[in-house]
C-alpha cells in the first residue's frame, strides 16, 4: 500500500524524522526542518512568503522518498518552486533499498513523479529550482520529470570526506600540493571555532562583528531566506575563524546534524595573504 503524506498530516513529523535518520546525504539545511531539530519558522527569516509543500511517499507504513519543497511568488506575481530560497531536494530512506542500487518499487517512483508533476500543474509554476543529490549513485526520479519538461541541468562538484578515517589515512589520500597548503595553514593560522557553546547568540542581542559578517555572507548567497543564527543557537552550525599575524582574515561557516557536516560558505578580508587559506581551515 502506497500513499502520500503532506505537512498538514499529523503523522508527517514522525515519518519525516524516520526519513531524516536514514537518508544517506543528511544535509542539515534540509533535514532539520519538519520533524527534526528545527522548523522552517525558525530558519526562514521571511517564512510568510513561502508555502511549505513538502511531502513523503509512504509504503508499508514507512517513508521511502521525501521532498523538501516550498512555493513562493515573486514581485510580479510569478510562482516559483524551491525550498525557502534554496533549491528543492528529495531524500531517500536507504533502508527501503534492498540492495545498494536503485532498487525501489516502481510504484514508489511513479507516485513521486506523479505528485511533483501534479504540484507543478496546480501552482502553475514559472520555475523550479531543484538540487539532485545523486543519492546512492543514481539521479532522483524528479530529475527525469524536470528534464522531460525542458529543465536545464547544471553540474556541481562535491567532495565527500570520510571522517571515520584516521588523520594519517586522510593525509595519505590528499595530494602533495594540497597537503602543503594544509600544513602552511597549521603553521601560520591561529584557528578558533565559534559555536553555541562559546558565543552569545541570545535573541535581540548583537552578535560578534566578524560572526555577523559571515552570517550576512551566507544569507546573501542563499537569498536572505535562512536564519543561520538559529542554527548556531541550536548547536547545528559552527564558524571557523582564522587569524594571521594577529588579525582576523578569514572565516568559514559549516552546518551539521551531529552525524554529517557540510561546508557552506567562506570569506576573507582584504588583509588576507595571497595564498589558499581554506584548505587549512577545513
Amino acid at each position: 500500500m502506497h500513499s502520500i503524506i503532506e505537512t498538514s498530516d499529523s503523522a508527517f513529523p514522525a515519518f519525516w524524522k524516520e526519513l531524516a535518520e536514514n537518508d544517506p546525504l543528511q544535509n542539515p539545511l534540509y533535514l532539520q526542518q519538519q520533524g527534526a531539530a528545527s522548523s522552517p519558522v525558525d530558519l526562514a527569516t521571511t517564512e510568510s512568503e513561502f508555502e511549505d509543500r513538502s511531502f513523503l511517499i509512504i509504503a508499508r507504513d514507512a517513508p521511502v522518498f521525501g521532498c523538501s519543497l516550498t512555493t513562493h511568488k515573486d514581485d510580479r506575481g510569478g510562482t516559483h518552486m524551491g525550498y525557502f530560497g534554496m533549491e528543492a531536494s528529495t531524500h531517500v530512506n536507504c533502508t527501503a533499498i534492498a540492495n545498494p542500487s536503485n532498487n525501489f518499487e516502481p510504484q514508489s517512483i511513479c507516485l513521486l513523479q506523479e505528485h511533483i508533476t501534479r504540484l507543478m500543474e496546480e501552482v502553475k509554476s514559472h520555475s523550479v529550482d531543484y538540487l539532485d543529490p545523486v543519492s546512492c549513485g543514481v539521479m532522483s526520479p524528479i530529475t527525469q520529470v524536470l528534464l522531460e519538461r525542458g529543465a536545464t541541468p547544471t553540474v556541481q562538484k562535491a567532495q565527500l570526506i570520510d571522517l571515520s578515517l584516521s588523520e594519517h589515512a586522510l593525509d595519505r589520500n590528499i595530494s602533495k600540493s594540497y597537503r602543503g597548503l594544509i600544513h602552511w595553514g597549521r603553521r601560520n593560522l591561529q584557528l578558533k571555532t565559534l559555536s553555541a557553546s562559546n558565543i552569545e547568540l541570545s535573541r535581540g542581542e548583537s552578535t560578534d562583528g566578524f560572526l555577523q559578517s559571515a552570517l550576512n555572507l551566507a544569507s546573501q548567497r542563499f537569498e536572505n531566506c535562512l536564519g543561520y543564527e538559529a542554527l548556531l543557537r541550536k548547536g547545528n552550525a559552527f564558524l571557523v575563524r582564522a587569524n594571521y599575524q594577529g588579525d582576523a582574515i578569514a572565516n568559514a561557516l559549516f552546518v551539521h546534524n551531529h552525524k554529517t557536516c557540510h561546508y557552506l560558505t567562506a570569506s576573507t578580508t582584504a588583509d588576507a595573504p595571497h595564498r589558499p587559506i581554506l584548505h587549512g581551515m577545513i
